[in-house]
């Protein structure tokens, strides 16, 4: 450790024992408010020395039940061995019901044997229904969670002696509430009592008690259940086939967390389920176990008649992702069932393997067929004829279609880049921004030139519309230059990746607009040119958006979406000024600077984010500082998150101007922006101005803030306001600043 850490180390201790020395004499001044912000500052700081200790455990006896209720969660959540006797005590004594059930919990997180024996006395007591007499304004019976809570305790302990205490209320119908935790308690405690109890409640109990039993079940980790008994394992498989949905959905979760290959069967009998919960819930049991074996079982499966079952066996092979489905699935795509193609489509889209390119490129070009088909085709397409993907079975070596396919018959047939070509400029939207996701990702050569054609508006053109009187028809030269354009798409290609080049990515910010093919004897105002007008410039959006993408750019791509970047089209400009900020490029920074000057605010915002990511060159400084006092405070805190990003005591100088703003949201953003970096001597003062000015609003963030530049010169200044008792009003802001600040000062310096 060097010289200055190891100043820094010794100062940092120096200031935590002054603080721990300070709190604990105002834990004993007659402050509730004050003694209950000392109380959390102890637990931030993981005070377990014996001195703080015994003040925490002194004040579960203080007349404030606040102050008692705050010591409890301290010293459970500081897992105090030494406070279980103290806890025991207000658990069983404390006039407050609040009090009691957050000692129930503390001793929960304690998990000491030592607390056994009383919890169980709390059960047996009725969780002591004198709460009630005691607090009448309490919205819920105090006894009752206090009950509740124990009971959980008992079943963190994990100790046997519970589990005849838990059968006995269990047992009572007055009770019936608390069946969720008991059970729980009880697959918790696992003995051959608590087992036999479940069995008996599985097979004799009221659909409630079913339901609950089989939850309680369901939320042991999945494994665990693998411990469960023959005799409980069985009880569950005759669940399978009770007559409420819901133990039917509740035993294949349980079952299911098995990952036992003896329950396949029954669990695959539950995906033909009336009931769509129930076959959701056996389709994600069934994903989870993991013998692959199980394809034999679900693949003939596929032939059934009842078509709520193949639905549901096609969701889990997608989820299996299994490259041996491709074959049965693919045969699913001739359906006339609109529900299960659109099912097999995704799940083959899952996948991502050969086989199915030629179906899925003629559903594409369906444009009878449901949009949403044909979207999940064009993605399909794009995952599949990717050249990044790893094939798992010799069964189905890398292919891609070409020209030279043939059928059969020996016609030729469809070549599925080809239709996703087509499909780019497609009526409907959504299938077009697809497919353009999908040649993203199947080749990275020319995909850049490709998008920025697009980006430039040169690859769409109205073919069908005739030129009006004031119109040239193109030359054949222009018309050549167009049909190569338009062939150029079928290498459109990109970086993204199925997880990035997704239509929920495409469509996050885009709302779908589907163009439609106007009559033509329509009046010249209502010809198709303004539809394709629209169409183009969404297009150019999502071309914007997936060129901001690339890895590697290049010149072309930058130029274009600069040249994008000025488009009188907003939301294309917009989009090309993210596109910059996500590639970080400083050749664009001129070009973002000048949408700093544009009336929209929107794009000012979007270039003021673009900046923060490529940073502010140093002639630009003082136009931003000039924005630090416009009238917009959103403006103005995006203002101050682009400077934060720079370095010196000049970027030191914003921050003082920004701490000092009336807007709450920009001075939360000034102390965001603070680093090591930019950090100077100078910031402490406005800082701790700060910290009074919006009182109650900003003492975590000044914490976090002075923490992260492990800066704790503050500590002395605010101890000593925690000695002016002229300033007693502020004190707490004091201790939960300090709390705050040496909190998490700990955290780092134990790291």
């Amino acid at each position: 450790m060097n010289t200055a850490k190891q100043k820094q180390t010794v100062t940092t201790d120096t200031h935590r024992d002054a603080l721990i020395r300070a709190l604990h004499e105002v834990l004993g001044r007659d402050n509730s408010l004050s003694q209950c912000c000392a109380i959390r500052a102890l637990e931030k700081l993981d005070a377990r020395d014996p001195v703080s200790v015994g003040h925490l455990i002194e004040l579960l006896l203080h007349p404030d039940p606040d102050v008692r209720t705050d010591v409890a969660v301290a010293l459970g959540r500081m897992k105090i061995d030494t406070a279980v006797e103290p806890l025991i005590r207000n658990l069983e004594g404390d006039p407050d019901g609040e009090v009691r059930i957050e000692v129930a919990k503390a001793l929960c997180s304690i998990r000491s044997k030592n607390s056994v024996e009383p919890l169980i006395r709390c059960i047996r007591e009725d969780g002591y229904p004198e709460l009630d007499a005691m607090e009448d304004d309490e919205p819920y019976n105090a006894d009752s969670e206090v009950l509740n809570q124990a009971i959980n305790a008992l079943a963190s302990i994990g100790d046997r002696q519970a589990t005849e205490p838990v059968i006995e209320l269990l047992k009572d119908e007055a009770y019936e509430d608390l069946q969720e935790s008991g059970f729980r308690a009880l697959v918790h405690l696992d003995d051959d009592k608590a087992r036999g109890f479940l069995l008996e409640q599985l097979s004799q109990g009221n659909r409630l008690a079913r339901r609950r039993a089989l939850l309680a079940l369901a939320t042991l980790p999945d494994g665990q259940q693998g411990e469960l008994s023959p005799e409980l394992l069985n009880a569950l498989s005759n669940a399978l086939v009770d007559q409420d949905p819901a133990v039917r959905s509740y035993a294949a979760r349980a079952i299911g967390g098995t990952q036992n290959p003896l329950v396949v069967a029954p669990l695959t009998l539950l995906l033909g389920d009336v009931d769509e919960g129930v076959v959701t819930e056996a389709a994600h049991a069934l994903a989870k176990l993991p013998n692959h074996e199980i394809l034999d079982r679900l693949h003939p499966l596929l032939d059934e008649s009842k078509l709520t079952l193949k639905k549901g066996i096609v969701r889990i092979l997608g989820e299996i992702r299994d490259p041996r489905s491709v074959a049965p699935l693919s045969q699913l795509l001739t359906t006339e069932d609109t529900a299960l193609l659109y099912e097999a489509v995704v799940a083959l889209e899952q996948i991502g393997r050969p086989g199915p390119e030629q179906r899925l490129a003629e559903l594409l070009a369906d444009h009878e067929c449901p949009h949403t088909i044909r979207v999940q085709a064009a993605l399909a397409l794009g995952r599949i004829l990717a050249p990044t993907y790893s094939v798992t079975s010799d069964s189905h070596p890398p292919h891609s279609a070409s020209r030279d396919d043939t059928d059969e018959s020996g016609d030729l047939t469809v070549e599925p880049e080809a239709v996703l070509t087509d499909a780019v400029l497609d009526a409907d939207e959504r299938v077009g921004h697809a497919a353009m996701a999908a040649l993203m990702q199947m080749d990275s050569r020319h995909g850049a030139e490709i998008l920025t054609n697009i980006l430039r508006g040169q690859s769409t053109r109205n073919e069908d519309a005739a030129p009006t009187s004031d119109e040239e028809a193109p030359s054949d030269e222009a018309a050549e230059q167009e049909t190569q354009d338009t062939d150029q798409l079928a290498a459109l290609v990109g970086s993204g990746t199925p997880e990035t080049s997704t239509l929920a990515a495409i469509l996050a910010k885009q709302p779908a607009q589907i163009s439609t093919t106007p009559d033509k004897t329509a009046p010249d105002e209502l010809t198709e040119k303004p539809e394709i007008e629209i169409r183009d410039t969404s297009t150019r959006i999502v071309a914007a958006r997936l060129l901001g993408s690339l890895p590697e750019p290049g010149s072309e791509v930058l130029t274009a979406l600069m040249n994008a970047a000025e488009s009188p089209e907003l939301e294309l400009r917009r989009e090309a000024l993210e596109a910059l900020g996500r590639i970080g490029d400083k050749t664009a920074q001129a070009t973002i600077l000048q949408a700093l000057d544009a009336e929209e605010r929107d794009i000012r915002l979007v270039a003021l984010d673009a900046l923060a990511r490529l940073g502010i060159p140093g002639d630009a400084e003082q136009t931003l500082a000039g924005m630090l006092h416009d009238p917009d405070p959103i403006i103005r805190e995006r203002v101050i998150s682009a400077l934060g990003t720079g370095d010196g005591d000049k970027v030191g100088m914003y921050l003082i101007t920004a701490l000092d703003d009336g807007d709450l949201g920009v001075c939360r953003a000034a102390l965001a922006a603070i680093r090591l970096g930019n950090w100077s001597s100078a910031l402490s003062e406005p800082i701790l101005k700060l910290l009074f000015r919006f009182p109650g609003e900003l003492q975590p963030e000044i914490g976090s803030t002075l923490a992260r530049i492990h800066d704790t010169s503050a500590t002395p200044r605010l101890l000593a306001m925690l000695d002016d008792s002229e300033q007693e009003e502020f004190h707490w802001i004091c201790i939960d600043t300090l709390g705050h600040l040496h909190g998490q000062t700990t955290l780092l310096t134990a790291r």
